[in-house]
């Protein structure tokens, strides 16, 4: 579109808006909408909380596993050995895990 086109075009819309009335709600929307919040029933809130509490504990039990597998792997590892015991405990691993095999 040129730029006559285009101007000619914005016009068109604006003119189309030409009449419209902005929407008024009921006068008594707002206090029915009020009223349905106030009288809500409580066991809706509780059935709302039964997830937040199984994501809760999903991830606390994911993360005492975490540490249960680092303990348990921990005293294996030891960060000051030679670097002739490293090689040895890498080849271990992968003879043990069949790495690197064809």
């Amino acid at each position: 579109m040129t730029n006559p086109e285009r101007e000619a075009w914005k016009d068109e819309v604006l003119e189309s808006l030409q009449g419209l009335e902005p929407f008024r709600p009921d006068p008594f929307l707002f206090t029915r909408i009020q009223s349905r919040i106030s009288s809500s029933d409580r066991p809706v809130a509780l059935l709302a909380r039964i997830p937040l509490g199984a994501s809760l504990g999903g991830l606390f039990l994911l993360a005492a596993l975490n540490v249960a597998v680092i303990v348990q792997a921990g005293p294996g590892i030891d960060a000051n050995a030679s670097p002739d015991t490293e090689d040895a405990y890498e080849q271990t691993l992968t003879s043990d895990f069949g790495l690197y095999s064809q």
